[in-house]
């Protein structure tokens, strides 16, 4: 409390300088001037709050590490708080341990032998003897008759549809299945010999047939 007690001073000093400074002056204008004075500069009135405001926060500042400093210096007591389950824990019965009862094993006979009861034969009752069948008779299996040959196949004279003809005595030509022959023209081969105004002749192995348009 003396430190800010001093700074308290302090600042109302600083506060009082210029008017002291100020009345010096005007008694010094009042008396017959020997020779010029020289202005001074006052300082302005913010200048001076601001100081003071400086002082004063560096006495708090002072007075902060002061305390601080000091409450280091003595030894911290620590409360140590007893809660109900700490109590209840401390006032507990001790645990006892409890012996657990040994197990005694039982003691057991050592086996009887039992005598095993004779075993009981069956009779068996004699079976006929097994007398060998005699030698049937094998059946003979009878041939199967060889199956007859086929004959081959005749060849057939090959189907011709004769649809049109279109007779010229220098290049006739026939139209047959759908396609157009001349003489010497061969269709499935039916090779056709020769083309009339209303018939064709055709041959197939020596066999002739004649094909005639449709009335």
């Amino acid at each position: 409390m003396s430190l800010i007690n001093d700074a308290l001073k302090r600042a109302k000093e600083a506060q009082n300088e210029p008017q002291s400074q100020a009345q010096t002056q005007q008694r010094k204008v009042s008396e017959p001037a020997m020779r010029p004075v020289e202005a001074r500069p006052q300082p302005t009135s913010s200048a001076v709050y601001i100081l003071s405001a400086a002082l004063v926060f560096v006495l708090l500042g002072a007075v902060a590490l002061f305390w601080m400093w000091s409450n280091s210096r003595q030894p911290g007591v620590v409360a140590q708080t007893i809660t109900p389950v700490d109590l209840a824990k401390t006032n507990a019965t001790p645990l006892v341990p409890i012996a657990k009862p040994v197990e005694i094993a039982a003691s057991v006979p050592p086996p009887v032998a039992v005598a095993s009861a004779p075993a009981v034969v069956a009779n068996e009752t004699p079976q006929p003897p097994i007398v060998a069948a005699e030698n049937s008779p094998t059946l003979i299996k009878e041939p199967t008759p060889a199956p007859e040959p086929v004959a081959p196949a005749v060849p057939q004279f090959p189907t011709l549809k004769l649809q049109g003809i279109f007779y010229n005595s220098v290049k006739p030509a026939v139209l047959i299945n759908g396609k157009t022959y001349s003489i010497g023209g061969v269709v499935s081969g039916v090779q056709i010999t020769k083309i009339e105004s209303d018939k064709v002749t055709v041959k197939w192995n020596d066999e002739i047939r004649v094909l005639e348009t449709a009335q």
